[in-house]
């Protein structure tokens, strides 16, 4: 039995190469970016103006009220024919470029307009209601880092600097099996000694909540060939999530099958609650690999050796750099947490307004209710006690 540090550890050094592909703008949302991108043009690209209103020399505004006389008018995407001389005003539309021998804007409702007059009410600051060329950005710079999240501001950004089709990491395949012959679908009444499946429904949310999209293989039976064929169509994904029959009772057979399958186990047992029994192992595929994270059965244990080991992972292999589970700081702020000589995460309700944290009421590895009304877990060194009033490592849900 490794400690949860080594196991992640082993995990993360067993990542294969990112894999690198190209995503048309529409459909990046949720990548990577595998590039940097750099600025093909000053932003902006030309003195602009802010507002609707009028271009003006500032020096003609010394004396208020100022009368100008109004000599043209410049739409955004148009270019004036003409400069701003002495005496004169151009009227101008909010993005439009700044006439030249102009130096300010006046907002319109600075202004009385009367025919080829206009009379200026209030003097702005000077260079007022101009956006300068390269303000923003200058021609060359870099904009964006490799390994940024593209959100909806990146994409206006790719699309400022015309990335149609930027290089991004691609989103790894994944596979979610559940095992049990005591399972059945959810759509299903359980008979007696049945429960439905709702580890392959909370692992697929997990994941489609980071942008993944995994296909699941429904439920194998405690069934040697069942479980070969579920395996074998799960192992030609880059990464296959299973829940169940990882402990040591007489039906537990997923370590031997993915054995005989040619999958190589690097653990199968770590020091933490709930989770324990949770198996990892690779296999080959060509030149590249399968990672198997073989989870235990009990839903709060799914959930939690989900969230500390197979999101980072994922997440790297995605070409996002996470990979400590993403630990706060909060005060405890009921109770006393004891020690067992393994990590624990406990279910756990944050208040972020008073930076505290409780557990909520749960009753276990199998206590999906009281998961369900935690919003963060705690996580317990297995060498420390955590009293009221200590502060406590949490991971937000």
């Amino acid at each position: 039995m490794i400690s949860a540090k080594e196991a992640l550890s082993i995990i993360i050094s067993s990542l294969p190469p990112k894999k690198v592909i190209r995503k048309h703008l529409t459909d990046s949302l949720g990548y990577s970016l595998a590039e940097d991108i750099y600025a093909d043009t000053d932003q902006p690209p030309f003195d602009k103006s802010a507002m609707d209103g009028f271009a003006v020399r500032f020096t003609d505004l010394n004396k208020m009220p100022a009368e100008l006389e109004l000599v043209t008018t410049v739409a955004a995407g148009e270019i004036a024919g003409m400069a701003v001389a002495k005496g004169k005003t151009i009227k101008i539309m909010t993005g439009a470029p700044v006439p030249a021998g102009a130096d300010t804007v006046v907002m319109k409702e600075m202004t009385k307009e009367n025919d080829n007059k206009v009379v200026f009410m209030e003097k702005p600051g000077y260079k007022a209601n101009i956006c300068f060329r390269g303000e923003d950005v200058k021609k060359g710079r870099k904009v964006i880092a490799k390994g940024t999240l593209i959100n909806p501001a990146i994409v206006g950004l790719l699309a400022t600097f015309g990335k149609t089709h930027p290089r991004v990491f691609a989103n790894p395949s994944l596979a979610v099996l559940a095992t049990g012959s005591e399972l059945v679908a959810i759509n299903q009444k359980p008979k007696r000694s049945q429960i439905r499946n709702s580890n392959s429904y909370v692992l697929s949310a997990q994941l489609q909540q980071l942008g993944f999209q995994p296909d699941n293989l429904g439920i194998a039976r405690d069934s040697q060939k069942e479980l070969e064929s579920k395996l074998k169509a799960g192992l030609k994904k880059d990464a296959l999530i299973i829940t169940g029959g990882v402990s040591t009772g007489d039906y537990d057979i997923v370590e031997p099958v993915l054995r005989k399958l040619g999958v190589k186990i690097l653990f199968n047992a770590v020091a933490i609650k709930p989770g324990k029994p949770f198996v990892f192992g690779i296999n080959k595929i060509g030149s590249g690999k399968c990672l198997i994270f073989a989870l235990p059965g009990n839903p709060v244990s799914v959930f939690v050796t989900m969230h500390v080991f197979v999101k980072p992972a994922l997440l790297k292999l995605a070409g996002v750099g996470i990979t400590d589970g993403g630990y706060l700081k909060a005060k405890l702020s009921g109770g006393k947490l004891r020690q067992i000589g393994r990590q624990q995460y406990i279910p756990a309700l944050l208040n972020e307004e008073r930076n505290t944290v409780a557990p909520v009421e749960w009753h276990g590895s199998a206590d999906l209710v009281g998961l369900a009304h935690a919003n963060s877990l705690i996580a317990i060194p297995p060498d420390e006690i955590v009293r009221q009033g200590d502060y406590a490592r949490i991971i937000k849900l």
